[in-house]
This record gives C-alpha cells, structure tokens and sequence, in this order.
C-alpha cells in the first residue's frame, strides 16, 4: 500500500485479518517494523502505534480498505442499484461487463458534497504501470494505491463490520 498525504508519501505492507470479534489491520514498515495495529469490533475502532502522530494512516488504511473491499450495495431490490445512501453518503458505483471500475462517495450535506472519495478499479488491469485499486479521500487528505497480489479481479466483498 502507497499513502500520499501532506506531500509525503508511505510505503506499507498492510494485513488485514478477521478475529472472532471483528477486524485487525497492521501496518508496517518497508524494514519490518509496525507502524500501527487497528483493531475494529463493530463499529469502534482502537489504534495502537508507537507515535500518536500516526494514529491517523492507521484509520485511514482501515477507512481506504473498507471504501475499497468491504462496502457492498443494499441487497434490497431499488431502480437503480448503481447509486445508494450510505451513513450519510451518496454511493455512485459505474460497472462494465459486471466488473467495478470505479466507484464515488458524496456527503449527502450540500456544504460538503463537492469533495468526492474516489476509488479507482480499473488500474487493476494488468495493462496498468501501476496495477492496484487507487483511493483518494480529499477528506481526511490522502491517496491510497492498495496494491491486490495475485488478483486483479478486486471487487467488494461483505462488509466486516455487519452493517
């Protein structure tokens, strides 16, 4: 995973993991060393690192993975099962072939709803130069490139959290 924020950019290898109680995502560092554990049980989430400073890319890599894998679309039957409000957000979901290529969240606040999260599937394509799913949340200020080894078939799966 790639994070740019602040016109720096981390380098991290990032596990995620499901426990009985919910999730656990570490982060560590090219040489090895964590950088920060979050560990999520329903819908709170604690965060452990050696520097409070880092606290944040702890929940911004829980929040990159979630917005990339683990939201999916109401199950219930609507017009149109592209677009949908999520916990205050308008979902916008743009597909080919069946495949997810990108998908966009909006605040349903009008004050707000001109900064859009972006995610980006298409650069999974093995055609990329740099094959991953891209996240950008100018919300919390960062770009997220989550790289998927072995699969370029990355689409959303069931949310951890139950929701």
């Amino acid at each position: 995973m790639r994070l740019d924020f602040d016109h720096q950019e981390l380098h991290l290898e990032t596990i995620a993991d499901r426990v009985s109680e919910g999730i656990i995502v570490v982060g560590l560092a090219p040489y090895g060393i964590r950088v920060f554990a979050v560990r999520q049980r329903g819908r709170e989430a604690e965060v452990e690192t050696p520097s409070r400073a880092l606290e944040k890319i702890g929940l911004w890599t829980l929040d990159a993975l979630h917005r990339a894998y683990w939201i999916e679309p109401p199950r219930r039957a609507a017009t149109d099962p592209s677009r949908w409000i999520r916990e205050g957000e308008r979902v916008s979901d743009w597909r080919q072939d069946g495949r997810l290529l990108r998908r966009e969240f909006a605040s349903t606040d009008r004050a707000r709803a001109h900064s859009v999260v972006s995610i980006d599937y298409a650069s999974a394509d093995a055609d990329a130069s740099e094959p991953g799913i891209r996240v950008r949340n100018p919300w919390c200020g960062y770009e997220a490139l989550l790289i998927t080894p072995g699969s370029s078939d990355a689409v959303p799966v069931r949310d951890p959290r139950g929701s």
